[in-house]
């Protein structure tokens, strides 16, 4: 199984890893850049002998804009996280915006023709802006689809793929208010098997167990995997017989399980309820003495508290 940390390393490969190809693409484009903005700024006196005050204000914003989408594709290219598609499109957005912005910097003190300043700069810049919004759209969604992925894995058991405990505690409290029956179960004698048989053994036999957690199909009650072999259920039901057909459930099919083509496995369940202006806490304590209770009963078998 993978570990939260290998599947970070796996699917946010970062694009600012160096290589020489990217330092090359980079050092061109800043080159352009600062280029670009040191030549319109030793033009602004050009501009200014023109005593055109309208003409002024522009050719400034239009070199405060040029400065802007170089610090943001400065802050690009430092970001980590960010996928190659999207990086890309933003980078030739950026460009080919940077280009226009600055070609129409240039238009202010040397008059293009109209065809190159009516429609090949306007085409430049709507198209960069065009990239821009494609890449940011194709980067958020990439981001939240990853995003909801970790999240599964923070909540989710991978062994089992049962909820986990954190998860299983979250989703109890939305139920706080309600009449709810807890279950707690054991695998018999899990510990002796485990060091008999191995870890390879007991990950099987665990894996197993979740499945049939997994299967049950009633909407009402919510499984997960405390811990080792510990594992935890609530119903949500005012009907004491919903948990009576879960526990024997579990106790016909965790039979099914079977050891070294002779054992099969066993289970004590502990169960309990709770009234609606009781806590949850209750309910969890009562569940796990009826817990003690059937493991002090020969186990294999359910008890109440």
């Amino acid at each position: 199984m993978f570990k939260i940390d290998q599947l970070l390393k796996k699917y946010t490969k970062k694009v600012s890893e160096p290589n020489t190809a990217k330092r090359i693409f980079i050092l061109i484009i800043l080159l352009c850049f600062f280029s670009s903005i040191y030549i319109s700024i030793n033009s602004f006196y050009e501009i200014k002998n023109m005593n055109n005050e309208n003409l002024i204000y522009k050719y400034l914003f239009d070199i405060l804009n040029l400065m802007l989408i170089l610090i943001t594709f400065i802050i690009l290219q430092i970001t980590e996280f960010l996928f190659k598609k999207s990086y890309l499109i933003l980078n030739i957005g950026l460009f080919l915006w940077g280009s226009a912005l600055f070609a129409t910097v240039y238009n202010d003190i040397d008059i293009q023709p109209v065809w190159v300043s009516l429609w090949i700069l306007n085409i430049l810049k709507t198209i960069g802006i065009l990239l821009l919004v494609i890449g940011m759209i194709t980067a958020i969604k990439k981001i939240n689809k990853k995003c909801t992925y970790f999240k599964m894995l923070a909540t989710i058991d991978d062994l089992t793929e049962l909820p986990n405990r954190r998860y299983f505690h979250e989703e109890l409290k939305k139920h706080e208010n309600k009449m709810l029956f807890f279950i707690m179960m054991d695998i018999d004698n899990f510990k002796k098997i485990n060091d008999k048989y191995g870890h390879e053994e007991g990950d099987r036999i665990l894996h197993s167990f979740g499945k049939v957690l997994l299967l049950y199909s009633e909407q009402n009650v919510f499984s997960a995997r405390l811990g080792g072999d510990e594992f935890a259920a609530f119903i949500i039901s005012n009907e004491k017989e919903n948990a009576i057909c879960f526990s024997e459930y579990l106790l016909n099919e965790i039979k099914k399980i079977i050891i070294n083509d002779s054992e099969h496995m066993t289970l004590s369940i502990g169960m309990a309820y709770k009234l609606p202006f009781e806590s949850n806490k209750i309910g969890f304590q009562r569940a796990d003495k009826a817990l003690y209770k059937a493991k002090s009963n020969n186990r294999n078998r359910f008890e109440w508290a």
